[in-house]
Parts: structure tokens; C-alpha cells; sequence
């Protein structure tokens, strides 16, 4: 947990971060083809470099990229990104909590917001009324653990006069996906620890005899005064 401290520390004076803990439980699944071309994360590829255009400064998130008068929005709003999370691949398939980090440089003022849904809660937003179709389509194949990730972002900035017809710029940002050991421990943490944990193990071998024979010497010390000064209340 102090490598986690560092880390953190060091990544605050370097960049913004954002961080969405999540469990990974076997759902009910439910077929999506409109998701086919969202960017896959997965133990082979868990870090992707994005590019999102934020919303101007003070748009409301419960309006953003949010289906208008029946039209659908979802994966096509220029605020936002969509990933898909390969959580049933067999080198995650183990782990049961995970995390998902956003990193983006502070130059950048931005508010990220990250929400993560199952196949069922995506296909109601997607289909919405097609429900029950889904619902039957569903019931034929296997639970998976796989979820979504849905990342939007808006402006936090605030533009002074001469700079209020400014092009708001893209935000680059990295997003890394990554399970929990011991639901607490980033996995690109453990090496870390590891080294930690070892340095604090070679010091304490070495500085542990020099200790004893401090404190033996004290000991030591302490009972010949003892010794001394019961000879003296005898006499």
C-alpha cells in the first residue's frame, strides 16, 4: 500500500487521474452487434490512448449524449467513448474486482465521467423499445462477465473574454484496465510492492543485529544499576 501512495502521489503532480473500482460477476447476456466496432479491452491490449472533444463548460451530464426524441445517440456522440471490456478472457477470468483509471495530461481541464453497464442494461439503452425481443434472444446463450464502459467528458475550464470564441481542444487521455489482487492491489502495482517488500526485508536483516545488540547492551546496563543499587539499601 506505500508503493500505491507513491504512485498516486507522483501521478497527481504529473496528470489528472480518474478511478472506477468494479466487481465482475457472470450475468445474463445478450447479443449486440451495434458494439461490434467499440474499442476491446483485454489482457492482451488493457491500456488505450483515446481523443475526445469535451462538452462546453456547464452542459448538464444528465442531458449529455443522451437519446433526443427517440434517436438513439449511444456510440455516436463526439463527447464521449465507448469500450468494451473483455472481462471472460481466461487470464482475468479468475479475478473477481477490477479497476478502470483514466489519466490525462493537467494541461487539459476536463471532468471525465465513467459509467459501466452490463449487456442487459446496454440493450435497453440501445433498444429500448425492443426489450422483450431481447429479452428472448438472450436467454439462449451462456452469463458472461463482460461489461461497457461508458467515458464522457466535459469542459471545466472558464475562458476569459478574449478567449470565449477559442476551439475547445481534444483531451488525450489513457485509459488502463486492470484486476484487483486481493480486491485493493492494481496488478501493474505488485512488481513494485514486490520490491518494497524486499528492500524493507534486506534492511531489517541487516539493521536487526545491530538493534539486539542495542538493546541487550541496554539491558545489560540497566541490571548491573539494579544489582548496584540493591547492594546500597543493604548497607
Amino acid at each position: 500500500m506505500v508503493a500505491l501512495c507513491i504512485l498516486q502521489a507522483s501521478r497527481t503532480v504529473m496528470a489528472n487521474t480518474e478511478i472506477v473500482n468494479f466487481d465482475a460477476s457472470p450475468v445474463r447476456n445478450v447479443e449486440l452487434p451495434e458494439v461490434l466496432d467499440w474499442f476491446l479491452v483485454g489482457p492482451s491490449n488493457s491500456q488505450l490512448m483515446l481523443r475526445v472533444q469535451p462538452a462546453p463548460v456547464d452542459t448538464s451530464i444528465t442531458t449529455l449524449c443522451e437519446p433526443v426524441a427517440g434517436q438513439t445517440t449511444i456510440g455516436k456522440c463526439g463527447h464521449e467513448a465507448w469500450l468494451r471490456l473483455d472481462l471472460d478472457a481466461t487470464p482475468w477470468s479468475s479475478y473477481s474486482k477490477f479497476t478502470l483509471r483514466i489519466s490525462w495530461p493537467a494541461m487539459y481541464p476536463a471532468d471525465f465521467y465513467i459509467d459501466l453497464h452490463s449487456p442487459a442494461s446496454l440493450a435497453s439503452l440501445l433498444h429500448a423499445a425492443d426489450q422483450d425481443n431481447n429479452e428472448r434472444e438472450s436467454s439462449a446463450t451462456p452469463p458472461t462477465r463482460r461489461k461497457f464502459a461508458r467515458i464522457r467528458m466535459i469542459h471545466a475550464g472558464v475562458f476569459t473574454p478574449s478567449s470565449s470564441n477559442r476551439t475547445i481542444e481534444a483531451v488525450p487521455f489513457i485509459v488502463t484496465v486492470e484486476p484487483l489482487y486481493l480486491g485493493v492491489l492494481p496488478a501493474s502495482l505488485v512488481p513494485t510492492v514486490l520490491v518494497l517488500l524486499s528492500v524493507v526485508g534486506v534492511a531489517g536483516f541487516i539493521v536487526y543485529p545491530w538493534i539486539s545488540r542495542y538493546l541487550f547492551g541496554v539491558a545489560e546496563q540497566v541490571k548491573r544499576e539494579a544489582t548496584t543499587a540493591g547492594k546500597h539499601r543493604k548497607q
